[in-house]
């Protein structure tokens, strides 16, 4: 999700009325129980990618010589469980969301083309924000290893994202954390989408009465792939 210089009014979950708030509170749940998510918010509370994930997201952007791709294979003892506790005991129903995202979802008809729009764009806003929560929890088990250390030389440094060394976890397409309301966390939060999501969802609001599609932003093909709503209405 584009995050905008400056918050729109918000409105919590918990403020939607059933059916709509059971819906959207299953849907989120479905989503980081999937093994993808899990390994994705592991990774975040370990505080490094995973050498195979690094290899796909930064294929271009990291050195060869950074040790992680060799060595950080597995996550860390204990981390997996860790994020899934975390993840588990987390009060979907304190996000925060735009308020007329949360209007229009909650007068939109389940089922309809307008409710699956609005119920993607809030699953989608649920996966950054809860990815930029771990992050902000500053769980990292490598921040004084030879890992969490290492620095490239400085011909290679400019080849790094701008994120470096705060964090691996960004999207290549979403860099700029310092137009972000939550900085870096967004950043994190757009790498998480990419995982969990496929890519960062995106919304053409030019035409307000069009809302077949959903685009998905991803990094690994370099294109806009549009997806039909009624290919996710499974999240429900």
């Amino acid at each position: 999700m584009a995050a905008p210089n400056a918050k729109p009014e918000q409105l919590p979950v918990e403020a939607l009325k059933p059916p709509h708030r059971e819906i959207l509170i299953r849907a989120v749940t479905k989503v980081l129980s999937s093994p993808l998510a899990k390994e994705t918010y592991a990774q975040i509370v370990d505080g490094l990618p995973l050498s195979h994930v690094a290899k796909d997201c930064y294929r271009i952007d990291l050195s060869p010589h950074h040790p992680l791709l060799d060595e950080h294979k597995e996550l860390c003892p204990g981390v997996l469980e860790e994020a899934e506790k975390m993840c588990s005991s987390f009060d979907t129903t304190t996000l925060l969301m735009p308020s007329k995202l949360v209007r229009d979802y909650e007068s939109a008809t389940p089922g309809s083309s307008s409710f699956s729009v609005t119920l993607i764009e809030l699953v989608a806003r649920a996966v950054h924000q809860i990815a930029a929560w771990l992050y902000l929890q500053d769980t990292s088990r490598h921040k004084d290893d030879t890992l969490g250390r290492w620095r490239p030389s400085e011909k290679a440094r400019p080849f790094y994202p701008r994120t470096f060394p705060t964090t691996l976890f960004c999207h290549p397409w979403y860099r700029d954390y310092g137009q972000y309301p939550n900085g870096v966390a967004d950043s994190v939060g757009y790498w998480a989408e990419a995982r969990v999501l496929g890519g960062v969802v995106l919304f053409d609001r030019r035409d307000p009465e069009s809302v077949e599609d959903v685009a998905v932003s991803t990094s690994l093909k370099c294109c806009l792939l549009r997806v039909k709503c009624h290919r996710l209405t499974c999240l429900c």
